[in-house]
């Protein structure tokens, strides 16, 4: 449903066809973003790697009925009905890939192909940092989510588990891999659109369903609830839209511009000193 509506959104957002000659430019500050970036990123990969160590098993959100016996709300439990799959394991793989592989380097590889095919293709690297940075803010924000709610996984609350409970079994909320896929798209999408990419309607529809057809895999390798990918939908279309929203900056002159000239005759210096205020 909302990769529809985003999907409708980008082909009604004009494309802006000055972007061809380099209108909107993706303006960063490398001195400070790199390093934030880089910290924020060294954040995301230890969350990842000592869930173990740092999330109980106890869980916040796993709600039980009056007999004691686990339940979960009505949308979450009627999607889950329809949209599992037998072959949990094969969905959970293909998620991964999409996520994880393939999206990353189609929209990585379009971007690329686009910017190097522009007379002026000195912009192909900040473009790509911009999309990286979209992905590591949402990811962060991700996992904090993720262990703040320790929402309990529905395999591990209402299915059979095949393993001992342990710690990553209450990071269900929000999906990590459809925030992932989410940032991505709208951040590229963005990216092209205000760059005048070709096929850049096109491509960003193609990016959107990718990014859904990963969160419908979740659902169905019974990792997330319907809610879980939802939210993760929105935090990585929010964050991707609004990083690439706020690096792409438009190119254009002065509206006023002074001048000043100081001469210092003593010394035969001239100071020029121009303001311009846009």
């Amino acid at each position: 449903m909302w990769s529809a509506i985003l999907t409708i959104a980008i082909i009604s957002t004009p494309v802006d066809q000055e972007g061809v000659s380099g209108k909107y430019i993706p303006l960063i500050s490398v001195q400070w973003e790199l390093p934030v970036a880089s910290f924020l990123l060294l954040g995301w990969v230890s969350l990842e790697t000592l869930q173990e160590n740092l999330v109980t098993d106890a869980c916040r959100w796993c709600p039980v009925n009056d007999n004691g016996e686990p339940t979960v709300n009505g949308l979450d439990s009627w999607m889950r009905e329809r949209l599992v799959w037998q072959q949990k394991g094969a969905a959970d793989t293909l998620s991964s890939v999409t996520s994880f592989v393939a999206l990353p380097a189609l929209s990585s590889a379009y971007i690329a192909v686009a910017e190097l095919r522009k007379e002026q293709n000195g912009h192909l690297y900040p473009a790509l940092f911009v999309q990286a940075e979209s992905v590591i803010f949402s990811s962060v924000l991700t996992q904090m989510t993720k262990y703040l709610t320790l929402r309990r996984r529905p395999y591990a609350h209402l299915g059979q588990s095949e393993h001992a409970p342990h710690g990553n079994d209450n990071l269900s909320f929000v999906s990590g891999h459809t925030s992932f896929a989410f940032s991505l798209a709208t951040s590229t999408s963005i990216t092209a659109l205000k760059r005048g990419y070709p096929y850049a309607r096109v491509m960003s529809a193609g990016f959107f369903i990718a990014a859904a057809v990963s969160g419908y895999l979740r659902i169905a390798a019974d990792k997330h609830y319907f809610t879980d990918v939802l939210g993760g939908a929105l935090l990585g279309a929010s964050v991707g839209g609004l990083n690439a929203w706020f690096h792409m900056r438009e190119k254009k002159n002065p509206a006023f511009s002074l001048n000043v000239y100081l001469v210092l005759h003593s010394s035969g210096v001239i100071m020029n000193v121009r303001f311009a205020l846009f």
